[in-house]
């Protein structure tokens, strides 16, 4: 079975190096448990700041047999 990895970026520019990146990352991953079925990446950058510079929110969720994976920062 092939997944691919779903990307949505939320006020972000989708840009040629971040989709390589998470396709990258992906892979990786996908080395390490061939079993995932869906991996849904979301990018967004929710406040503008001025002063502080730009954080961005990643949210990731991957979904093997029984079970479903859920990692943000």
């Amino acid at each position: 079975m092939t997944s691919k990895v779903n990307m949505i970026f939320r006020n972000v520019h989708r840009t040629e190096s971040t989709v390589a990146l998470v396709e990258d990352r992906y892979a990786k991953l996908k080395r390490l448990n061939h079993k995932i079925n869906r991996c849904n990446v979301v990018l967004e950058l929710p406040h503008k700041r001025r002063s502080t510079g730009r954080y961005y929110h990643v949210r990731v969720d991957i979904t093997i047999p029984r079970a479903e994976i859920v990692g943000h920062s």
